[in-house]
């Protein structure tokens, strides 16, 4: 019989680091809300804006990174895309 432990180490050799990358990358979009949320005072202030303005500056704001995260993940899995993050290898 075979000795399952070298499967162990093949798919799931990085699970540690993608874990580190993938809590590191949620806590800095949460610090990120609560600056932009913190900061909101002095951007009603500065933009002249009311209340309803400065709900929709954050929300602008919230929409547009999210949109920059879901273009960044897509340019990485595409193929054509050089250096590590395309998935060249990985097909």
């Amino acid at each position: 019989m075979r000795d399952p432990s070298p499967a162990a180490d093949g798919p799931y050799r990085w699970r540690w680091l993608i874990l580190v990358v993938m809590l590191v990358a949620e806590i800095m979009d949460l610090l990120d809300a609560s600056i932009v949320n913190v900061a909101g005072p002095a951007l009603e202030k500065s933009l002249g804006a009311g209340s309803v303005g400065l709900q929709w500056v954050i929300g602008g704001y919230a929409l547009t990174l999210g949109a920059g995260l879901v273009l960044g993940g897509r340019l990485g899995d595409l193929p054509f895309w050089p250096g590590p993050t395309g998935s060249r290898g990985a097909r």
